[in-house]
């Protein structure tokens, strides 16, 4: 076989994956999905930041003064 001068193939560009790279993909699949599940289950708490229509939604604690108008 010979080489054809006009024609070159580059090696494949970026890095190799480390040996265990399997092991490294379960666990951080792992992570990810906790970190996701965590951030589910905690987004109707708020925390304090930008306005949202969850926490608009809440009931606020009624005192007298706004159910008799005195304002």
């Amino acid at each position: 076989m010979m080489a054809n001068p006009r024609f070159s193939v580059a090696p494949p560009a970026g890095q190799s994956l480390p040996p265990d790279w399997q092991r490294q993909a379960r666990q951080r699949a792992t992570m990810a999905e906790a970190a996701y599940k965590h951030a589910l289950e905690n987004a109707w708490r708020g925390g304090g930041g930008a306005p949202s229509p969850m926490n608009d939604a809440r009931l606020k604690p009624v005192e007298w003064r706004d159910i008799l108008g005195e304002k």
